[in-house]
């Protein structure tokens, strides 16, 4: 992606920003990962609405404006140019993005005139982590609202205090503990894989829940699901792809991170209902006792 970032540079007449913006943004990547405790490389970032997220946050109205000001603007002006470049390849039937998608510095870049997808991208673009925490607070008000009309109110929910063995909520209910890893997509995204940590592994009955949400209704689904049925530990991780750290060492090399695995979309399993996923989460496959099967063999007779 780099390489295409400044290649479009050139296309652009901007010889001189294709020698200097490239290589602001892997700087870029460096210090947003400093602010925010979580390792980001930009170049790797798939989901527009974080990407211009970041682009506001290093904008004059952004929490990163000093940063995004040092050696003369040279920052803001990369992630504003990468913005651009990205909005354009992530849509190729158009061309010409309008600056209010592009420029976090516009005035219309909060409020769009009107509710088209633009806009919609725009809220979830620069309310990303109040996007997140709504999408967790749906999807756990959808299974209480299930536990309650169905199940007796037997769902409990809990949440880790560090997060450091890969999993967002506790939730249990009909003796089944599951320790589950939440992870989003706006329908329509191009997102083609998930890291999980090995330790998710660890748990009695982990999983992986891969939310696709309505950027216009909110209306959750469908579910991607990775894990065993209810009782039984995630699906071995040993021969997944290992993955790599985003910013590479000073010879340019991206170490590897022993305990994260990549795990490609095709490895989950669609779930297009909450109340199939209810299920998948909390009932267990009962083995069938070999009298109940004599007694079919001899009703089939």
């Amino acid at each position: 992606m780099e390489q295409a970032f400044r290649d479009w540079l050139v296309q652009q007449g901007k010889a001189g920003a294709a020698n200097s913006y490239p290589q602001a943004i892997n700087v870029l990547s460096n210090d947003f990962s400093k602010e925010t405790g979580k390792e980001t490389d930009i170049y790797a970032i798939k989901d527009r609405f974080l990407l211009n997220q970041i682009a506001h946050d290093y904008s004059q109205k952004g929490k990163f404006s000093k940063y995004g000001y040092e050696q003369h603007g040279r920052f803001r002006a990369a992630i504003k140019s990468y913005a651009k470049f990205f909005v354009q390849n992530d849509q190729p039937e158009k061309s010409h993005p309008t600056q209010e998608e592009v420029d976090p510095s516009h005035p219309n870049f909060h409020v769009m005139p009107n509710e088209t997808r633009e806009s919609a991208m725009t809220q979830h673009s620069e309310n990303s982590s109040y996007r997140e925490k709504l999408i967790e607070h749906l999807f756990v008000a959808d299974l209480l609202k299930l536990s309650w009309l169905h199940h007796t109110c037997s769902l409990e929910i809990a949440k880790p205090e560090v997060d450091n063995s890969g999993y967002d909520l506790i939730l249990e209910a009909m003796g089944v503990i599951r320790h589950i890893q939440l992870k989003t997509s706006i329908v329509g995204g191009t997102t083609a894989s998930q890291k999980i940590h090995t330790k998710l592994g660890e748990k009695p009955s982990g999983c992986v829940i891969w939310i696709y949400i309505d950027e216009k209704t909110l209306k959750l689904g469908p579910f991607l699901y990775f894990g065993a049925e209810a009782g039984k530990p995630l699906p071995s991780l040993v021969d997944r792809k290992i993955a790599k750290h985003t910013k590479g060492n000073k010879d340019g090399t991206k170490a590897e991170r022993p305990y994260i695995r990549v795990v490609p979309k095709g490895s989950f399993t669609t779930i297009e209902s909450i109340e199939n996923l209810y299920h998948q989460l909390f009932y267990r496959v009962e083995p069938v006792a070999k009298h109940q099967i004599i007694q079919s063999l001899d009703t089939a007779r």
